[in-house]
């Protein structure tokens, strides 16, 4: 059972090192980064080269803090999951609804 014990000091490292302050920033990032995937879409879709050259810079930015910190404690990518599952699903609701508007 070495290998459960390997597992759980792994855990506890990790979990020692997670601050709730960084979890909740990668939330928010993640969760904007996936409005702005919407935003980046229709900027492409429209030619608009400079909406979607400059919506790309930040997304990528975005994505670089992301991968940094659960690079280093994989506990962050629960925040990174949260946080796109959100974005996304309320970009699609609030489209749908403005279909039913219409």
């Amino acid at each position: 059972m070495r290998w459960l014990e390997n597992i759980e000091d792994v855990f506890s490292r990790n979990w020692q090192s997670f601050d709730w302050m960084t979890a909740l920033f990668i939330f928010v990032a993640y969760f904007l980064l996936d409005i702005m995937y919407v935003l980046y879409t229709f900027a492409v879709v429209n030619k608009k080269p400079a909406a979607a050259a400059n919506t790309a810079s930040l997304m990528y930015t975005l994505m670089a803090f992301g991968i940094f910190n659960y690079t280093q404690n994989f506990l962050y990518i629960m925040p990174v999951g949260l946080g796109s599952w959100l974005g996304t699903y309320i970009v699609v609701v609030r489209e749908r609804s403005k279909i039913n508007r219409a």
